[in-house]
């Protein structure tokens, strides 16, 4: 379903709603409520970001990967601005980490949400396709390269880590079998593969 609001595009994805549905009921240790709080503060990292540099966000998307923020399609930044929005995210999550345990009186439920924030920022600080680190690198190589040497040198290096995401992947699920999390893993390097060979 998608509609507007004051000019802002926002798409909501059914597969959203019941992946969500299905992680929270399925959930016996409360970590998939904290995961998606931990989701939000991260995309609100963002937004902060956007809404400082004076970025014009043109698209709100709840996707089965979560949920994504967009530049309007005419709005082009900087590499540096583009590297400092790319980390935005990163940086709100391990902010939390750091900060959540001094809170007086927040006890085991403040070292838990401090724990998710740390694991959902260094996750995403990953120079793997479709997470935040691989748009860092690109925007640092880019600022060090110049665009068409850095985002070659990119393109190759996405290529490495996709290619051996999937032989690691494959090889554990080969001599281990199977298991959800090297499944998904699995399905997420090669879909970044086949998006990088379309383009």
């Amino acid at each position: 379903m998608t509609f507007y609001w004051k000019g802002l595009r926002i798409s909501l994805s059914f597969w959203f709603f019941c992946g969500a549905v299905l992680l929270l009921t399925a959930d016996r240790s409360g970590l998939s409520g904290l995961f998606f709080l931990a989701i939000a503060l991260h995309e609100g990292g963002h937004l902060l970001y956007m809404l400082l540099a004076r970025l014009p966000l043109g698209e709100i998307s709840l996707t089965p990967l979560g949920l994504i923020l967009s530049l309007r399609p005419e709005c082009h930044p900087a590499a540096g601005e583009s590297l400092l929005l790319n980390l935005s995210g990163c940086a709100a999550n391990l902010a939390a980490a750091a900060l959540l345990p001094l809170f007086p009186g927040g006890g085991m439920a403040a070292l838990r949400l401090s724990a998710v924030n740390a694991a959902l920022g260094i996750l995403n600080l990953l120079p793997i396709p479709g997470l935040d680190g691989a748009q860092a690198l690109e925007d640092l190589l880019v600022l060090l390269l110049g665009w068409e040497r850095g985002g070659r040198l990119h393109s190759v290096l996405m290529r490495g880590v996709c290619l051996a995401g999937v032989a690691g992947c494959g090889w554990r699920l080969f001599t281990q079998g199977f298991g959800f999390s090297r499944l998904c893993f699995l399905l997420i390097f090669l879909t970044a593969l086949g998006q990088g060979s379309s383009e």
